[in-house]
């Protein structure tokens, strides 16, 4: 029943009780009865109002777990309270002429007399009453709060459901534009040299093993996405042999952390595919770290033929580092170099 109680309430209010019962108690006599802290009597008194505060309390906190449980929708707090504070004061306004019957017969008990508190109906009835709205008002605040802190819960769920759906989405993007690329590349090689196309393949099938390893991982390491890269450019070497020249220097000390899975792969494939690669204009891809960057350049010489592109790559690693850590990527182009630093995820 208690933790029944506490479900209903949405917080285990025992030591509540048990802290703020005696303070109101022995608060009472002073600020309602004008009974000074000094009186003789003061201890036993408290004693006293403390038999009437937990009266109301207990009796106003059953009423108020009934109501949250026929009135549990948020939608319906309005018609709650109104009823809380009829019944609540139906309640405590009724209790304080039973009370006081009682009152003459519990002072005895402590051998103080009625007449020596100067008390007053009206007073007994005030006290009562703002007791009751201080242990409403303790209530209700803590049924908001709980109310608040459920939302904001559910609201930060929702946020990381659409999140985790929106990289999911990002991600299905990069395999059907790699295999896309892959295809090309090996449609060139099969005519040419076959004994090539065939390592080709074998070497594709060791970067799409790696594909499918990190489908659902939204970061990998930097010694993984590396690893990766090795395979990666010995497809591409296998294509434009010399005329490709990349560098990748990355620290040891780096390569625990994280980044976006494929980022530095797509960045790879766009600089392929917008820049001339020839013996006499070779293309050259370097790979390092710079304050706590993954950088990725190359030099700048742009086909004259336009080429077709989804033009996907770049937003799509913008994207899930924005969603991931809420930082973007670094884009510099200059007259002579592309550069896109990447941020290190710690």
């Amino acid at each position: 029943m208690r933790t029944k109680n506490c479900e209903s309430l949405s917080f285990n209010d025992f030591w509540l009780r048990l802290i703020a019962t005696p303070v109101i108690s022995f608060s009472v006599p002073a600020i309602f009865f004008n009974v000074p802290f000094s009186t003789p009597n003061y201890i036993k008194i408290g004693f006293i109002s403390m038999f009437f505060t937990i009266f109301y309390w207990e009796g106003n906190r059953w009423i108020h777990i009934l109501l949250l449980r026929k009135f549990n929708r948020f939608e319906d707090v309005g018609t709650r309270l109104v009823w809380q504070t009829i019944l609540s004061v139906v309640f405590t306004v009724g209790s304080c002429g039973i009370m006081n019957q009682c009152c003459t017969y519990i002072l005895s008990l402590f051998q103080i007399t009625k007449e020596s508190l100067h008390e007053t109906p009206f007073q007994h009835h005030t006290a009562a009453l703002v007791s009751l709205a201080v242990i409403m008002g303790i209530y209700e605040s803590a049924y908001f709060f709980n109310r608040w802190k459920m939302a904001m819960m559910e609201k930060e769920r929702l946020e990381k459901e659409g999140v985790i759906s929106q990289l999911a989405s990002l991600k299905h993007q990069v395999n059907p534009h790699f295999l896309f690329n892959s295809l090309n590349t090996l449609v060139y090689l099969i005519p040419t040299d076959q004994q090539r196309a065939v390592r080709f393949v074998e070497q594709m099938s060791k970067v799409y093993r790696y594909i499918l390893e990190i489908r659902n991982k939204n970061t990998v390491t930097i010694q993984e996405e590396v690893d990766f890269l090795q395979s990666y450019v010995f497809l591409l070497k296998e294509r434009f042999g010399e005329n490709l020249q990349v560098t990748i220097d990355v620290p040891s000390s780096y390569l625990t952390d994280d980044i976006v899975p494929l980022s530095c792969q797509i960045l790879f494939e766009n600089a392929i595919k917008h820049n001339v690669i020839s013996a006499q204009y070779p293309l050259k891809i370097d790979l390092r770290v710079d304050n706590d960057k993954l950088v990725v350049s190359n030099n700048l010489q742009k086909k004259h033929q336009v080429v077709d592109s989804t033009g996907f790559g770049l937003e799509n690693i913008r994207s899930r580092y924005e969603l991931l850590c809420g930082r973007g990527i670094d884009v510099l182009a200059t007259v002579s170099n592309f550069i896109v630093a990447l941020p290190i995820l710690k």
